[in-house]
């Protein structure tokens, strides 16, 4: 009979990501606790288990990109998910690795393929993209104690490898350069509000408003899951009431240009009538009309940043920095004006 590691999990009264490491080999497993994995498997007919001493500990030099789940369907920008893919292609590729791309799930079922790689042990690190708040302490990759680097998040009191941006400083950067230009009903559309990046460029948002004395309008502040046509239909809601807002903060360029669209939709015009800016800096918002303003995040810097991160705790290289934060910087293009009504 063909049973589950779940199953024998069960019986033996231990994690499915132990009975994984037993099956490997691995010495990190207590002989106690290898033990009743063993007698588990026998009681429960288990035939494809074999003595852990013709297991010999190995290496893969197959890295895991792996992505929660639940984030790929709130849908990915293109431009920036290949460029970061691309980037740690490259950078793995240069170290001797392979990639292996792939979404999790933080249950004990098998579910995704990042799943079974994880149970498989086939990976021998992972790089973390598109983490949520709710994956704080990442307990998975740590009972595997699977070495991994978070991209594009910072965890100021916790000792996790990662690299990522100061989203405080995105969310302020863009408020600040609208209400400099004289705009004061700034509105923003921003991303999930299970991300730390949206938590944190919301108070950047608040920070720069506090500062001029302006409070801003909760109706403004909505979150569209990066979903652009759900972007376009609330900015298209604006752009017919009486007092529309003067300015749009985007929760990133791809919904950036859908906004504009939906103010050119009611025959407006951006920036005269609205101004829109977003965040990423993605190849195409220099080319749209108008071309975007935007806050640029060096995705390609941070990908090779933490991809080479990782493989320096795979060789078990010093590291000086486990928390390399880059800054923001704005890029002003002609969807920004003072405003015009």
């Amino acid at each position: 009979m063909r049973v589950g590691l779940k199953q024998v999990a069960k019986r033996a009264g231990v994690s499915v990501s132990t009975v994984s490491r037993a099956l490997s080999g691995q010495v990190r497993v207590d002989p106690r606790t290898r033990e009743r994995i063993r007698l588990a498997m026998e009681t429960l007919n288990h035939r494809v288990y074999r003595p852990a001493e013709e297991f010999a500990p190995r290496t893969t030099h197959l890295l895991g990109f792996l992505m929660p789940e639940e984030m790929h369907d709130f849908g990915l920008d293109g431009s920036v998910y290949g460029s970061v893919i691309d980037t740690v292609r490259a950078a793995a590729e240069q170290a001797g690795f392979g990639i292996a791309i792939a979404t999790y799930t933080n249950g004990p079922d098998i579910v995704t393929v990042g799943d079974r790689l994880l149970a498989q042990n086939s990976l021998d690190g992972v790089l973390l993209y598109r983490t949520r708040l709710s994956d704080e302490s990442f307990e998975r990759f740590r009972d595997l104690k699977l070495p991994f680097v978070v991209i594009g998040r910072l965890f100021e009191r916790d000792a996790f490898h990662c690299v990522g941006v100061n989203n405080r400083q995105c969310g302020y950067i863009a408020t600040r350069h609208l209400l400099s230009l004289g705009h004061q009903r700034i509105a923003f559309i921003n991303g999930p509000r299970n991300l730390a990046p949206t938590q944190q460029r919301l108070d950047g948002f608040r920070q720069a408003m506090r500062e001029e004395d302006i409070a801003p309008r909760e109706e403004w502040l909505v979150d569209c899951k990066y979903d652009p046509a759900g972007a376009f239909e609330i900015a298209h809601g604006w752009m017919e009431s009486a007092e529309p807002p003067t300015a749009i903060i985007a929760a990133n360029d791809r919904v950036a240009w859908a906004i504009i669209h939906a103010v050119q939709k009611k025959g407006l015009t951006v920036p005269t009538d609205v101004s829109v800016i977003g965040f990423d800096d993605a190849a195409e918002s220099a080319h749209v009309t108008p071309p975007l303003t935007t806050v640029a995040l060096e995705w390609r810097q941070m990908a090779e940043i933490a991809t080479q991160m990782l493989v320096e705790v795979l060789r078990r290289q010093t590291i000086r920095q486990i928390h390399i934060e880059l800054e923001p910087k704005l890029v002003v293009r002609q969807s920004t004006a003072a405003p015009g009504r």
